[in-house]
C-alpha cells in the first residue's frame, strides 16, 4: 500500500546550501521508500485532492537533556557566598533526574521513551540527547530511540570537576569517562554517538584533551556548553584563573582543523572570543551553535546584572557557524521546535530578525549539516528512505483558491512554522524510511 500526500514541498536544494520550494507537489511512499516527488503536474498517478498541508525534513533538535525533569524556578547557576557553595536549577535537576537514571537502567528507560515520543508528535525526527554518566543510560537512550523510530546521537555525559554541589554523586573519575566514551564509541560508532563535556566548569582540563583526541580519532561530534549565564562565566573564571570558557577550549585543543563541535546556548561570547573561534572556522573546524531561546528565558541567561544580552545570531552567521536549534528540556518548557523558532525570532530587532525560510533552515538543513549527515541521503528525493513530516499550515483555509498566496515560499514558511506548533498539525511523520506518526 502506498501512501501519497500533496501539498507545498520544502526540501534541500541540489547545491546542499539553502531550501527550494514547490507550490504545489506530490510525495509518494512506497514500503518506505519515495517513490515520486515532485510537482503535481509531472504525476501522473491516482488524482489526490488539494490540502494546505506542507511536506518538509522532520525538525531537529540539538541540545536535550535527556533525564533532566523540570527545576525549580530561577537562575542556571550562583555561587551562594553566605553558603560557599553552588547553588541554583542545576544542582537540584541534576540530583533529581540523572542520578536517577544513571542508578536504575528500568527507570532510565520509561524517562527516555516518554520523552522521545512526545518530541515524535511534535514532528523532531532527529535529537542530540545528553544522557548522564552512565555506559547503561546511553544504551537505554539508543534502545528506545530504536523501538520508537527517531534517530539520536547521545553521549555519556563527562562530569570529573571536583564541584561535588553541582554533580550529586554524578562525578566520575578522568579514567571512567574516558573508557567509558571509547567503549561506546567502539560499540556504536559516531553516527549513534557523540563526545559530551558537561560543561566547562564541571570537566578538567586533561579529561577534555582526552575528549577531544576521541572525538578527532572517531569522527565524532564534540558537545559541550559554552556562555550559557553570566554567573557561569565568573564559576569558570574562578576556577581557572580569569580565563574565559573559548579560552579553555581552545587550549584543550577542542577546535582542531577536521573537528565538528557544539556548543549549546553561547549568549555572551565576546567578539575577540568569536574572532578566535573564526580563526578555527576557516582553518577546518565546523562549529555549530545549539540556540535554546526558551530555557534561556525560562532562567533568565539573558542578564548581565540589569543588562539584557541578545542571543548574538547574526554575530555568529557572520563568523560562519552554523545555527542549530534546542529544546534543553528541562530547563526548557517546551517540545516543539516550531515554537523554539517563533520565540527566537521575536526577540530580534526588525531589522535583525531572521526570514522565516532562514528559520526553517536552523531547525532542518543545519541540523543535518552540524551531524555530519548527507544531505542527499535525507532530502526528499525519488529512490530515498522516506524522511519527513506533513504539516497542516496554520490560517491557510482556501490557500489555493486564493491566487497566488501558496507561491509565495516566505509566506507558506511562515504558516508551516505557525502550524507546526501544535502536535495535532503534525500529520505524518517518516525517519529513515519508517513511519513514526
Amino acid at each position: 500500500m502506498k501512501d501519497i500526500f500533496r501539498g507545498c514541498i520544502i526540501r534541500f536544494d541540489s547545491n546542499g546550501t539553502g531550501l527550494e520550494f514547490l507550490s504545489d507537489g506530490v510525495v509518494v511512499v512506497g514500503d518506505g521508500i519515495v517513490e515520486f516527488a515532485g510537482d503535481v503536474a509531472e504525476y501522473d498517478g491516482q488524482e489526490v485532492s488539494k490540502s494546505q498541508n506542507v511536506i518538509l525534513s522532520p525538525t531537529i533538535n540539538l541540545h536535550d537533556h535527556a533525564f533532566q525533569p523540570p527545576g525549580i524556578p530561577g537562575e542556571l547557576i550562583v555561587f551562594d557566598e553566605e553558603k560557599k557553595e553552588l547553588v541554583g536549577w542545576l544542582p537540584t535537576t541534576l540530583k533529581e533526574g540523572e542520578y536517577a537514571a544513571k542508578q536504575d537502567k528500568e527507570v532510565a528507560r520509561r524517562m527516555i521513551g516518554s520523552r522521545l515520543e512526545t518530541f515524535a508528535k511534535n514532528g523532531i525526527g532527529t535529537i542530540l540527547e545528553y544522557a548522564t554518566s552512565s555506559v547503561e543510560t546511553v544504551e537505554a537512550v539508543l534502545e528506545e530511540a530504536e523501538k520508537i523510530g527517531v534517530r539520536v546521537r547521545v553521549g555519556y555525559v563527562a562530569m570529573d570537576q571536583g564541584i561535588d554541589d553541582i554533580q550529586k554523586g554524578l562525578q566520575t573519575t578522568s579514567v571512567e569517562a574516558l573508557e567509558s566514551t571509547e567503549y561506546l564509541l567502539e560499540k556504536y560508532g559516531p553516527e549513534k554517538i557523540c563526545v559530551i563535556d558537561r560543561f566547562p566548569i564541571a570537566v578538567t582540563s586533561p579529561t577534555r584533551k582526552g575528549l577531544a583526541e576521541l572525538a578527532r580519532k572517531y569522527g565524532a561530534l564534540y558537545e559541550t556548553h559554552m556562555d550559557e549565564s553570566i554567573n557561569e562565566k565568573k564559576i569558570h573564571s574562578d576556577i581557572y584563573g580569569t580565563k574565559s570558557i573559548v579560552t579553555t577550549l581552545l587550549e584543550d585543543s577542542v577546535f582542531e582543523p577536521g573537528s565538528r563541535v557544539g556548543l549549546a546556548h553561547a549568549i555572551h561570547a565576546n567578539a575577540d572570543e568569536m574572532k578566535q573561534i573564526q580563526e578555527k572556522i576557516r582553518a577546518g573546524c565546523t562549529v555549530s551553535i545549539r540556540a535554546c531561546p526558551n530555557s534561556n528565558a525560562h532562567l533568565g541567561s539573558h542578564w548581565d546584572g540589569d543588562k539584557y544580552v541578545r542571543f548574538p545570531l547574526q554575530a555568529w552567521l557572520e563568523i560562519g557557524a552554523i545555527i542549530t536549534m534546542g529544546t534543553d528540556q528541562g530547563a526548557g518548557r517546551g517540545w516543539n521546535i516550531f515554537d523554539e523558532l517563533l520565540d527566537e525570532r521575536r526577540r530580534h530587532p526588525v531589522d535583525k530578525k531572521p526570514s522565516n525560510v532562514e528559520l526553517l533552515e536552523y531547525a532542518t538543513l543545519n541540523g543535518f549539516k552540524s551531524l555530519g549527515i548527507d544531505l542527499h541521503a535525507v532530502n526528499i528525493v525519488e529512490g530515498n528512505k522516506a524522511e519527513f513530516i506533513v504539516v497542516e499550515m496554520a490560517g491557510a483555509e482556501g490557500f489555493y483558491e486564493v491566487g497566488t498566496c501558496n507561491k509565495d515560499f516566505e509566506i507558506v514558511a511562515a504558516r508551516t512554522i505557525e502550524g507546526g506548533q501544535l502536535p495535532e498539525n503534525i500529520k505524518a511523520m517518516y525517519v529513515r524510511g519508517k513511519k513514526v506518526v
